[in-house]
């Protein structure tokens, strides 16, 4: 049964919820459209407010997006606020990557309730070696490795810190990686990554010019538009 669209319900309110469950599916404003047989303009319109939200679009787009109707009413979950704590960048050593105070900034992300007690942060993806997860630009939501129970798993994302010395000055790399085991049967950290630059794997456990180090868990990701 369709629930009416009354006071309590404003277009503006449907409309946050809407483009915060579009954006959560990543559907673009044009697939939305196109979904439901209109214009892009229109969707827009109808997120904002600016446009009256009536039942008959509000079963439109429900079905648009695989929910039930009731589900565009739920309002939208207030947001949080994680720090941008440092960049990660395949090959790229500095003698520190993470940002200083000045540097840091905050981002809003929905709340999670998988790690309470735990501080999240995030940190900038910024080259293609991770692209088939986190293009570059997108913001990696983490938690520290402490925090993810049950330790490391194979098949998922962590942020790993390296560090070697060269000529006597101590570097360090931060990258994204997936935990998988080799033909080998042996532990490798990879980078999904379109670019054949970016498709080797590191061992684990590190190597002769290298430590090797999963820092925190990978838990969520804030595309570019």
């Amino acid at each position: 049964m369709l629930m009416a669209v009354d006071t309590n319900h404003t277009s503006a309110a449907i409309g946050m919820r809407l483009r915060a469950e579009r954006k959560q599916q990543k559907i673009s404003l044009r697939e939305l459209a196109r979904r439901i047989g209109s214009d892009p303009n229109i969707v827009s319109r109808l997120e904002t407010g600016k446009r009256k939200m009536s039942v008959e679009w509000l079963s439109t787009l429900s079905d648009a997006l695989g929910l039930r109707a009731a589900e565009l009413l739920e309002p939208v979950s207030p947001e949080e606020r994680v720090l941008v704590k440092a960049g990660a960048c395949c090959n790229i050593w500095k003698q520190d990557c993470w940002y200083g105070p000045d540097q840091r900034y905050a981002i809003k992300v929905p709340p999670d309730s998988r790690y309470p007690g735990s501080e999240r942060f995030a940190v900038e993806a910024l080259c293609q070696a991770m692209n088939k997860r986190h293009p570059a630009g997108a913001l990696v939501i983490c938690v520290p490795l402490d925090a993810a129970a049950g330790g490391v798993e194979i098949g998922k994302r962590y942020l790993i810190e390296s560090r070697r010395v060269r000529e006597g000055v101590q570097e360090s790399e931060l990258t994204l990686k997936t935990l998988i085991i080799d033909n080998n049967k042996k532990l490798r950290l990879a980078s999904e990554s379109t670019e054949p630059d970016h498709q080797t794997t590191l061992p684990m456990f590190g190597s002769d010019d290298r430590e090797v180090h999963a820092i925190a868990s990978v838990i969520g990701t804030l595309q570019p538009e």
